[in-house]
């Protein structure tokens, strides 16, 4: 966004097309870069400068980093015109990515905890998100990763929408119209509720569980008895990304268990 940014105020028309061309936009080849699931059509359109509407939360913090990035930009044309401009393309340009690949789950998760997990601490949901798109990739050479990304997105909208119901005269619930409800809350939930009997699994028999508990001792230890069933995996990783998007939607309870917690989840049915 920083660059499309730059490149936006380059007075040089040849010099600019060059740029966008070779870091933004390639005629034959599309975007450099990629967003995944439901994002990847909003980000691409807001790069075009095509307006699109705002459908999530995550979309809308995006086009206001967007927006505020092109404001500071502009700033910088006002103080230093083309010379300042030209200046942080060339350094920009000068950067470099890293891949660093590391083969043992356990440590690639903490890796992406610790890189990730600055200022706004990370949520377990995206903890287990990233979860499963690491065991669809190591195992199942990267067939899931794609659906994951499209459920999660799908959970997360979900989930906000039913927090912009929450708080609307009429609408009000008391229990999730609070900042300390967040999408952790549903996930323990839904673990409550998830039928693992398929899979061997005895899930929601910890009525004390709580998010952190249900990524330690129940989707990990999970995950890791079924990688060397890649059948089985690929099962278990979509039948339960699924069925907790079913469960974000409210439009169908899991088992006959989810009356345990009936009072707190009753406002999934709010179809979104």
């Amino acid at each position: 966004m920083l660059l499309d940014a730059l490149i936006e105020v380059v007075e040089n028309e040849s010099v600019r097309l060059l740029m966008h061309s070779t870091y933004i936009y390639h005629p034959l080849t599309g975007y450099k870069f990629q967003v995944l699931g439901e994002n990847k059509t909003f980000f691409e359109e807001m790069l075009a400068k095509k307006c699109p509407k705002r459908m999530s939360a995550g979309q809308t913090r995006l086009a206001d980093a967007y927006e505020h990035i092109r404001l500071r930009v502009h700033d910088l044309v006002s103080h230093g015109g083309q010379p300042l401009v030209l200046q942080w393309l060339t350094a920009l340009t000068k950067m470099e990515v890293l891949e660093s690949i590391e083969p043992d789950e356990g440590k690639a998760i903490r890796m992406f905890q610790t890189v990730n997990d600055r200022g706004v601490p990370l949520a377990k949901m995206d903890i287990v998100k990233s979860l499963l798109v690491y065991y669809s990739n190591r195992y199942l050479g990267g067939e899931l990763d794609h659906e994951i990304a499209v459920q999660f997105g799908n959970a997360f909208r979900s989930f906000n929408k039913v927090k912009e119901l929450a708080s609307k005269p009429g609408y009000q619930i008391r229990n999730i119209n609070r900042d300390a409800f967040r999408e952790d809350d549903v996930l323990r939930y839904h673990y409550l509720a998830f039928d693992g009997s398929n899979f061997g699994i005895d899930a929601g028999s910890d009525y004390n569980a709580t998010s952190e508990s249900v990524l330690e001792t129940f989707l990990k230890p999970t995950l890791q008895a079924l990688r060397s069933q890649p059948g089985l995996l690929r099962s278990f990783i979509q039948t339960y990304t699924e069925d907790l998007t079913g469960f974000f939607y409210g439009s169908r309870p899991s088992s006959a268990r989810l009356v345990v917690t009936a009072r707190l989840t009753c406002c999934w049915l709010f179809r979104t």
